[in-house]
């Protein structure tokens, strides 16, 4: 049995023979009919089906106000993720979760968000933070006498820190 089917043919091109897949659009994205005329033994029939055109992922960003340094205790702040698309479109992805990291230990870790494309496939990236001890933001002297008379023994104050995480 031989038979000649014919080309893909996106709308507006004319130069295609009359034996082209009519009707479809690559650059449509979505559902849509599918119709090709084919010869088989001098008889010409007409196939027509569905076919779906998805975007396809380009390119995933994190946004670039992406907080990278933290210090020891404090919370993680999730970045923005974007879907770029082919097409030229942008989406910020949903459901993103995001391992990797624990905010209690000091030094660099490697976050890795995770998240559903548009087809049902996991989508995976990561970046790097940087976890730093914490820092003071006061400083107390406590004395146990702040008054003295002449040949009194002096006894030393307590000093206490206090870092930005509320530990002393």
């Amino acid at each position: 049995c031989g038979g000649t089917a014919g080309y893909l043919q996106a709308w507006g091109d004319p130069s295609l023979p009359m034996g082209a897949i009519k009707k479809l659009n690559i650059y449509y994205i979505g559902e849509q009919n599918a119709k090709v005329h084919v010869t088989i033994d001098g008889k010409e029939y007409v196939l027509t089906w569905k076919i779906t055109i998805i975007n396809a992922v380009k390119e995933v960003v994190v946004s670039d106000d992406v907080q990278t340094v933290f210090y020891k205790g404090e919370t993680f702040n999730a970045p923005k993720i974007y879907i770029y698309y082919v097409d030229g479109t942008k989406k910020q992805a949903t459901n993103v979760g995001f391992t990797g990291y624990d905010m209690n230990v000091v030094g660099e870790h490697t976050v890795t968000y995770t998240f559903d494309d548009i087809v049902g496939g996991r989508l995976t990236g990561s970046y790097k933070i940087n976890v730093h001890k914490p820092y003071v933001v006061s400083i107390d002297v406590e004395s146990p006498k702040t008054t003295y008379y002449l040949g009194d023994a002096f006894l030393t104050p307590t000093v206490k820190a206090t870092y930005q995480d509320g530990s002393t």
